[in-house]
């Protein structure tokens, strides 16, 4: 079972790699509206010179990764994640998400610059406001942080040393949901920065902006956000230089 999910992801990852550069020709010979963006200490800056077609690789989520003398490999079905050693019998998961969260994306990460890998989830869940603003009579400060049916969106970081899979990091409901994550060393620093496109609660075609998040020691900051009506955010690679693709 775990052997056929990893030849699934794999085939999933030569069938994102075709649509790139298929994306990548068309943007030349089409109408399709694809922009190059690089993140830099001023921003999100507009890529005005296209990067050679066969150097550039897809920067993707990491579904896999080493634990000591462990491989921790990610499955994903009916919007769980699941996370088990590689290549050995099927045998009881080491962690799986817990069945109220709606888990969109998942991913090996280093996020919080901590030199150790974790798990990050983008998750959606009931929502909850804070203790504190149960008793405000406006509602509290992230009252409008959900969508109609009360469901609200998370970024959430679980440590996986020692498989103890405890949550190291969750934010709150985030003011605007995201989509389209990337995890990537983007402006060369040698840690990693989160992009993703930023939309409404209640935005069915989930258009908006691009952000760029970065750690702060805390959680996060926002970095950088180009306004727009994005869709979908992919991420290309040649040599050190990370290129956002967005449309």
């Amino acid at each position: 079972m775990l052997m056929g999910t990893l030849i699934g992801m794999n085939a999933s990852l030569i069938v994102f790699q075709i649509i790139l550069l298929i994306l990548l020709a068309l943007s030349n010979i089409s109408p399709i509206r694809l922009s190059g963006w690089t993140f830099t200490k001023d921003g999100l800056n507009r890529n005005k010179t296209p990067m050679p077609y066969n150097e550039v690789l897809p920067v993707s989520p990491e579904l896999r990764t080493d634990q000591g003398s462990v491989e921790l490999c990610l499955q994903t079905a009916d919007q769980r994640v699941i996370v088990s050693t590689c290549n050995l019998p099927a045998v009881e998961p080491l962690w799986q998400s817990p069945s109220d969260w709606e888990v969109e994306q998942a991913f090996f990460s280093d996020l919080n610059l901590d030199n150790a890998r974790e798990l990050a989830l983008l998750v959606w869940r009931p929502f909850e406001p804070w203790p504190v603003d149960r008793f405000l009579p406006s509602g509290g400060r992230i009252n409008s942080f959900h969508d109609k049916d009360d469901r609200s969106c998370h970024l959430i970081l679980v440590n996986i040393e020692d498989e103890s899979f405890r949550e190291l990091w969750a934010g709150s409901a985030l003011a605007a949901p995201i989509h389209s994550l990337v995890a990537a060393d983007l402006d060369g620093d040698g840690r990693q920065e989160l992009a993703a496109v930023e939309y409404s609660y209640n935005d069915k075609k989930r258009t908006g902006s691009l952000v760029v998040w970065r750690w702060n020691g805390f959680g996060f900051s926002l970095a950088a956000r180009q306004a727009g009506a994005f869709s979908y955010l992919l991420a290309t690679q040649s040599g050190k230089n990370v290129l956002l693709l967005a449309q």
